[in-house]
């Protein structure tokens, strides 16, 4: 790995605000107060010019969760993006932020709102309609929200309008996934219209080491938020065996994606604070965080193997025209984007994720040297201004955590511009 230029706090600093402004100006839609996964077009009104119709939504085209057609992870995207900006406000205190974090949350009650399903988080919304999503989300959508909301509502940037919005929002999800966790159901997160999911990622129990504390994550958060003592009996019928099965990551030669890793943080950030006076908890969720960030190491240095500099700057083009793979158990008709924008979106959100697992970890066990030139180098190799895939979110996080945490020094005279934070 060869580097052309200086890895200084100035420059990710620069690096990091064109992120921000490229955020908000080009993958979120004020419509539906959401972040979309790619854009097709570098203009206002060509970015989500080949988004999916109405039509095509309800007749589940190309498939029931929006795969590979820019609506896939909208969830997910907010509420990495709301914790971002919770870090950012820990560290700088600019108050615009407290504008952009409601304009996500909004995203997130329009995710579990506009189609009429309490508790049900859609993956995301039709851009042309404002309505339309749809049917089938997941577990790791579930993750991310429950996380973000959670989140905002601890923070200072939410007032009492806004964290009474969070108790119903996490009761809903609360409710919806205690009707989904039985055996009538399959333990799987049910689709808007009622019907079974595909189980391959809406599976709350019965399910692997890095998901496994999922469901008692979403209790918790529950409990945490409303007080109902009702929430806290839930989590505890599965924390035990759910915290035993976490502790268990890494120890077989098993391959994680970087975004599931980063899950098991958010699952073990929330459960570690709500029961912080819970020594044995307090044990599982260490051992388990600290396990997660090494088993990302790999992540990191496979997502920045070599020299090749991805063009994340490519533009993704029509869906409609991909060639089409049926994948897993699943069977479902999944778009392939070109080969050169699937690796360079894999390879930016990748070295994001990967570090944000390792980072939630702080201070606990702090990120190796090798570790933190691998995220710099990934913060300072793309041109933020013209990137056209949402992987670029991932390392805004990782760098705000980096900050948080002491590892990257902050630029106290760039920051807090307010043309620097605006989100409008």
């Amino acid at each position: 790995m060869t580097l052309d230029f200086p890895l200084s706090p100035r420059i990710m600093a620069e690096r990091m605000q064109e992120a921000w402004r490229t955020s908000w100006r080009l993958f979120f839609l004020p419509r539906t107060s959401l972040f979309y996964d790619y854009i097709t077009g570098y203009e206002a009104d060509t970015a989500f010019a080949f988004a999916p119709t109405p039509d095509e939504i309800q007749r589940s085209l190309p498939n029931p969760c929006g795969w590979g057609t820019g609506m896939e992870d909208s969830a997910i995207h907010a509420g990495v993006m709301m914790a971002m900006v919770c870090d950012r406000f820990d560290i700088t205190g600019e108050p615009e932020l407290a504008d952009c974090a409601r304009k996500i949350f909004v995203g997130m009650v329009n995710l579990g709102g506009v189609h009429g399903v309490p508790g049900f988080i859609a993956r995301s919304i039709c851009p042309s309609d404002g309505c339309s999503v749809y049917p089938e989300s997941s577990r790791d959508q579930y993750t991310h929200v429950v996380h973000g909301v959670w989140r905002y509502y601890h923070s200072p940037l939410s007032g009492e309008r806004e964290r009474e919005v969070c108790r119903r929002l996490i009761r809903e999800i609360g409710e919806y996934a205690r009707r989904c966790a039985t055996p009538e159901c399959e333990y799987l997160l049910l689709r808007c219209n009622n019907e079974k999911s595909s189980g391959i990622s809406c599976k709350l129990l019965n399910v692997a080491a890095h998901e496994a504390a999922r469901l008692p994550m979403f209790y918790a958060a529950a409990w945490d938020l409303t007080g109902d003592e009702r929430w806290r009996d839930e989590c505890l019928k599965y924390l035990d065996n759910a915290l035993l099965e976490s502790t268990r990551i890494g120890e077989k030669l098993e391959f994680y994606p970087a975004y599931s890793l980063m899950q098991v943080q958010c699952s073990m950030e929330v459960l570690r604070q709500v029961f912080h006076d819970h020594a044995g908890v307090q044990a599982a969720c260490r051992k388990t965080m600290c396990r997660t960030a090494e088993v990302a190491e790999f992540n990191a240095r496979h997502a920045l193997h070599g020299d090749a500099l991805p063009d994340g700057s490519s533009l993704c083009g029509d869906w409609r025209s991909f060639a089409v793979i049926r994948g897993g158990n699943h069977g479902y008709a999944v778009p392939q984007p070109p080969e050169e924008w699937r690796v360079a979106f894999w390879r930016i959100r990748e070295s994001g994720e990967a570090a944000v697992a390792q980072l939630m970890a702080s201070p606990v066990r702090r990120i190796s040297a090798l570790q933190l030139n691998l995220l710099q180098y990934a913060l300072c190799r793309h041109d933020f201004k013209r990137i056209a895939n949402s992987g670029f979110f991932y390392l805004q996080r990782a760098y705000w955590l980096a900050v948080r945490f002491g590892y990257i020094t902050p630029v106290p005279d760039f920051l807090p511009r307010r043309e620097t934070t605006a989100c409008s």
